[in-house]
């Protein structure tokens, strides 16, 4: 059984707080602009289990083109793939999709702390490797 099965089988081990973060997502709709396959796959079915819509896209104009009818909640973004532009690109996002929550996701090599993270215009930051339930639960408390 692999560890995302784990996590969202319905074992008496499940931490609460994902129970009641697949709760608050379901039906949500999630983007997210990533290139690395991995990291997509793991969202793609972090979402997936909890009952999100998710939608992965290449690039920040792809989402905007991409996403416009769907009405995205959340938008992970790989800051990353950024580059030096992240706020003007999360701002962007934030006129074009009034009201939704971004989150940047980091690697070792671009640490984000959440305060320098909430001066680009995020509202959480998580650093990669990831924790898929502990990504969800920041999620669910975004859209609470």
């Amino acid at each position: 059984m692999g560890l995302l099965s784990k996590l969202f089988a319905g074992t008496k081990r499940r931490d609460p707080e994902v129970d009641s973060a697949i709760s608050v997502l379901r039906g949500k709709t999630v983007v997210a602009v990533e290139t690395s396959p991995i990291v997509l796959r793991v969202l793609g079915l972090a979402m997936s289990e909890a009952g999100a819509n998710f939608l992965a896209f290449s690039s920040t104009p792809e989402l905007l083109s991409g996403a416009s009818s769907s009405k995205p909640h959340v938008a992970l973004l790989n800051a990353g793939d950024l580059g030096y532009d992240t706020a003007s690109i999360v701002k962007q996002i934030k006129s074009e999709f009034p009201g939704i929550r971004v989150v940047l996701l980091t690697d070792l090599a671009r640490n984000l702390e959440p305060a320098a993270a909430s001066l680009l215009g995020a509202d959480a930051v998580h650093r990669k490797p990831f924790d898929a339930g502990k990504l969800l639960d920041s999620i669910a408390r975004l859209l609470r």
